[in-house]
């Protein structure tokens, strides 16, 4: 059995992308318990609060620029994604510390806001962890075949995967899904 504990659906311009108009249908399929994530790239407001009212987002995951001003508007439902190539990417946390519910780090990609498969930092992610008391979920590169070695050296409050059990671009292959999670689990998450 697949038990997620949440599942993101993402509302910007690429392979996954679902509609606003499909958003309804497809949280209304969710069981009691998992969280439903809106996965935004640089958004305006309106789409993120109709994503909100008439789409059945729980949470509102922001990969882009936006700024904490902007932030402020859907809290205390905004996960941060933060992308991390260097030490001065980590002073962003300081920003958004208290707009947000918590934080998403992922690999930087010039010009990509996510999604890429590349493998993040783990050096920067453990010390991004080790900034915030909110809860950090690690991206960024993750699959069954490397997660054990990633939790094993960075302990997140979650991991958030989408490449990594594709069978193509946008295409989830159901046992690698399983796996994924299954690995999760056995590991404490």
């Amino acid at each position: 059995m697949l038990a997620p504990d949440a599942i993101g659906f993402v509302l910007a311009k690429s392979p996954r992308q679902v509609s606003i108009e499909e958003l309804p249908a497809l949280t209304s399929m969710l069981p009691p318990g998992v969280s439903s994530f809106g996965v935004f790239v640089n958004p305006d407001e309106e789409l993120v609060l109709k994503a909100i009212s008439v789409g059945g987002i729980d949470v509102v995951q922001l990969h882009g620029d936006e700024d904490s001003d902007f932030c402020k508007r859907f809290s205390p439902r905004v996960v941060k994604a933060l992308r991390l190539r260097s030490e001065e990417d980590l002073e962003r946390i300081k920003r958004y510390e208290g707009c947000v519910r918590g934080f998403l780090i992922d690999a930087w990609v010039e010009d990509q806001y996510g999604g890429t498969g590349r493998r993040v930092d783990l050096n920067l992610a453990a010390r991004a962890i080790g900034m915030t008391e909110r809860p950090v979920i690690l991206a960024g590169g993750l699959s069954p075949e490397n997660l054990e070695e990633v939790l094993k050296e960075v302990r997140p409050y979650g991991v958030d995967v989408s490449s990594g059990v594709e069978r193509s671009p946008g295409k989830k292959d159901l046992s690698l899904c399983k796996r994924f999670v299954n690995i999760a689990r056995s590991l404490g998450l």
